[in-house]
């Protein structure tokens, strides 16, 4: 089976959308679906080099730390929901297609949210928000009105400390179902979604120390959703294989770089099979100023040993599109420390470039991918966990 969308990227906290993944639901962001036909209604060649316009801010609200996207008002352009840990809420501003947003209307959650699934989990056409809160270790669902507002928060319990959320279709019923990586306890939460906005009673998957971010993706081509968690203790990733039930067997690690942090699954080497990446703080102390690690994926659910490139200072996040209009899968990564988001351009074989880097607000935590103004270019947005919170936007200026 080859894959038709390339890249997932998923929500780390503080994760939108190979083989067949992510279930047969058309909304998901958490799990970012790009498919290269969508970039390339005017292609007329690569750019050599990746570019981007001068970041634009915009107000959210305390210490944003995810960013997430959708059309929240069904007005055909894209909007920003952003996850604010310290005013315990989501941020949400509307886009009005020109790559311009506007301010920010709050939405309560529970306590410290760090991540955002967006998706139709309640099946009325309009898209909702659920969130992983590592205050109050639970998930907050939130349905949306369609017309950019939501309703109160509807928690359920995960186990301790929730460090991230994406959605997918785990148990082929063609409801939405959310996954949580848990810091406190070492293990993944699996809700099981009944298409009416409930979650059933979270069953809980062992991975290895620490887990901060995950990613959905079939990684052994058997049409099951299986999962890829971060664990930042051990720096490894653990993949759990799904049976299609939601059940998920044991956990086999692979290494990563030091002090993984977040992954992206996509097909960096054109093989139809998916593939992850990760960002990794490093060790600065050390010497380590942070990196990002490619693991190739062999199609049975294992993965090679990783390749290390250098981006800009302590990597927290890491997603993937096709930013200069090849084709080729690129990856993009929020740098904490040097407040710059790099990109490392794909050959199509597995192999990245040097970083290219674009300054954007204080301490970027997050990003997202989409065309915020309509020009067929993916552009970025990033959360930036600084005070009071922002999003800074990133719109493509490559002229493929």
């Amino acid at each position: 089976m080859k894959a038709s969308n390339r890249f997932r990227s998923v929500s780390w906290p503080g994760t939108s959308p190979g083989r067949k993944v992510v279930g047969a639901m058309p909304l998901l962001i958490l799990v970012l679906l790009i498919s290269p036909a969508s970039w390339s209604s005017t292609m007329q060649g690569p750019c050599a080099t990746p570019s981007f316009a001068a970041a634009e801010n915009y107000d959210a609200a305390s210490n944003s730390i995810f960013v997430a996207t959708g059309d929240f008002n069904r007005d055909g352009n894209v909007d920003l929901a952003v996850a604010n840990q310290s005013s315990n809420n989501v941020s949400v501003l509307l886009g009005d297609g020109t790559g311009k947003f506007g301010t920010a209307a709050n939405s309560a959650t529970a306590t410290r949210p760090n991540g955002i699934a967006v998706g139709d989990f309640n099946k009325d056409g309009n898209l909702d928000l659920v969130t992983s809160n590592d205050g109050s270790n639970n998930v907050s669902f939130k349905a949306g009105d369609g017309a950019g507002g939501f309703a109160a928060a509807v928690n359920t319990t995960v186990a301790n400390r929730p460090t991230s959320i994406v959605s997918a279709d785990f148990n082929r019923d063609g409801n939405l179902d959310v996954a949580t990586t848990n810091a406190g306890t070492g293990n993944v939460s699996i809700l099981l979604g009944d298409g009416a906005g409930r979650f059933a009673a979270a069953v809980n998957f062992a991975v290895e120390s620490t887990p901060m971010a995950l990613a959905a993706g079939d990684f052994n081509g058997d049409g099951n959703v299986d999962i890829a968690a971060v664990n930042f203790g051990p720096s490894t990733v653990s993949i759990l294989l799904g049976d299609g039930t939601g059940q998920f067997g044991a956990a086999k690690n692979f290494g990563s770089g030091q002090g993984a942090y977040s992954v992206v699954a996509g097909d960096w080497n054109k093989d139809g099979v998916l593939d992850l990446a990760t960002a990794n703080l490093g060790a600065r102390s050390q010497g380590n100023p942070g990196s990002l690690s490619v693991l190739l994926g062999d199609g049975g659910g294992n993965f090679s040993n990783p390749s290390t490139h250098a981006a800009g200072l302590v990597p927290v996040f890491v997603t993937a599109g096709d930013f200069n209009g090849d084709q080729n899968a690129d990856l993009a990564s929020a740098n904490f420390a040097s407040n710059t988001v790099s990109v490392l351009l794909g050959d199509g074989t597995g192999h990245f470039g040097p970083a290219s880097n674009f300054a954007v607000g204080s301490a970027p935590h997050s990003l997202a991918v989409a065309d915020f103004n309509k020009d067929g270019k993916p552009d970025l947005a990033s959360a930036d966990l600084s005070t009071p919170g922002r999003s800074s936007v990133l719109i493509n200026t490559c002229t493929y």
